[in-house]
């Protein structure tokens, strides 16, 4: 009965949160006592998941309905951006909620898979979030000015992407088979602009195994940028 009580007292403290707009309430309500210490468990690496969602900012984190999948709860569309960064880290499932964003970035953006989006007249020009499996060997960097390309592929279709930014997450990685998901624009001429990347990278567990199969790890963020194909000169 107890837990009981502290659960609706959290509910309250949520529902007062949500209709003053007090981010404090809000992350003091988001404590599940009744089904979280038990589901936990049955969810891989749970408590470091919700450790980095709240220490890249995020006003709250538990599980999503009966799990598998994880939810954080953020304050602007930045904010949850890193915490969704910091979850993918370990491979994790989750839901990135966003609380009034201040940002320019709109939060409710489609997201699509790339064979989803190769050919599709229809999403040229608009504001997409796009997965894909990062193609080996595809990765090419120029100083300056400064910018990434690379290719994404699903089902069998491939989609160039350029990335005008100088710095990359430290995980984004050629040849380690990692998953992709770029925001941005699709170009008329099929190339996708991206003003974001997130790596999702393979978990600990998959690490792990592909170690022990002889596998080498990627190379350091440093190391990684020098060894990579220049970039062509723009024209």
């Amino acid at each position: 009965m107890s837990e009981a009580i502290t659960q609706w007292g959290n509910l309250g403290v949520m529902i007062a949160g949500l209709s003053q707009g007090d981010y404090g309430l809000i992350s003091r309500s988001i404590k599940d006592v009744i089904a979280e210490p038990y589901r936990s468990a049955l969810i891989p690496h749970f408590y470091e998941v919700k450790q980095s969602a709240l220490n890249a900012g995020a006003l709250g984190c538990s599980i999503s309905g009966a799990g598998p999948a994880v939810f954080a709860l953020c304050k602007g569309a930045e904010t949850a951006f890193k915490v969704a960064v910091a979850m993918m880290l370990f491979g994790s499932a989750f839901v990135a909620l966003l609380l009034g964003s201040g940002s320019d970035t709109d939060p409710y953006v489609y997201s699509r898979l790339v064979h989803e989006v190769v050919g599709a007249p229809e999403a040229v020009g608009q504001e997409l979030r796009v997965e894909g499996d990062l193609v080996e060997g595809s990765l090419l960097f120029r100083e300056e000015p400064c910018e990434w390309r690379f290719r994404i592929t699903k089902e069998g279709e491939e989609m160039p992407v350029a990335f005008p930014q100088c710095v990359v997450p430290d995980t984004f990685r050629d040849g380690f088979g990692i998953s992709v998901v770029v925001q941005g624009a699709l170009g008329e001429d099929g190339t996708f602009l991206a003003s974001q990347i997130v790596p999702r990278c393979p978990s600990k567990y998959e690490m792990k195994e592909r170690l022990e199969a002889g596998e080498e790890m990627p190379e350091g963020y440093e190391q990684m940028r020098e060894q990579l194909p220049a970039l062509p000169e723009p024209s």
